[in-house]
């Protein structure tokens, strides 16, 4: 329940900075997320929303347990606030976009690996690789790149809410097995007691 709690708030910190990118978002002006990001009228709120996020993502992976995803997604949201605050015209913010790719990528391998659904954990990790390419040579070319990664933002977060879908499934079972474990304990105790 915690962890579903968490992840709403996650999702409903994330409508404000969504909610400034499509309010901004100008097909003429913006070739990509950044150029919006970028913006003074808007860069503080994505932010603030963003942090909000951030945090409620790091205490989410942290009551989670696993270290290499905390890890990732610290990697994550220090590329977000990278490409946040520095101008999209210089390297470092592309350094910073690639840190945020990276990190996605890692983040899904790990969980590939965690997950016994490989075919639909690893559909999604491959979709997220393709995109990710595409990406890259949409940069190398000077490409407009606003809606291939508007769809890798997307194939994220839906993996993201499968993960989340597969831990509490796996967290229902884990309990419902434990509690069965312990009324067959009961039981057996029961037993003895009355011969």
């Amino acid at each position: 329940m915690k962890l579903t709690i968490l992840l709403s708030s996650m999702i409903l910190s994330y409508l404000l900075p969504i909610g400034c990118v499509g309010y901004y978002y100008d097909p003429e002006k913006n070739d990509s997320i950044s150029s919006i990001l970028n913006m003074p009228e808007c860069q503080m709120t994505i932010l603030t929303g963003m942090v909000a996020m951030g945090c409620f993502t790091l205490w989410y992976e942290w009551e989670r347990g696993s270290i290499p995803s905390f890890i990732t997604i610290v990697f994550v949201l220090i590329g977000i606030y990278g490409v946040i605050l520095i101008k999209e015209d210089t390297i470092i913010h592309y350094l910073f976009g690639g840190l945020i790719f990276f990190g996605m990528i890692v983040f899904m391998g790990i969980h590939y690996h965690i997950f016994p659904n490989k075919i639909i954990v690893g559909g999604i990790f491959t979709v997220h690789s393709i995109c990710s390419l595409v990406l890259i040579a949409q940069c190398i070319m000077n490409c407009d790149i606003f809606l291939c990664e508007v769809a890798l933002v997307l194939n994220f977060a839906v993996y993201y809410l499968y993960l989340h879908y597969l831990t509490v499934s796996s967290d229902k079972k884990d309990e419902s097995e434990k509690d069965g474990s312990d009324n067959q304990v009961c039981s057996d105790v029961n037993r003895s007691s009355v011969s």
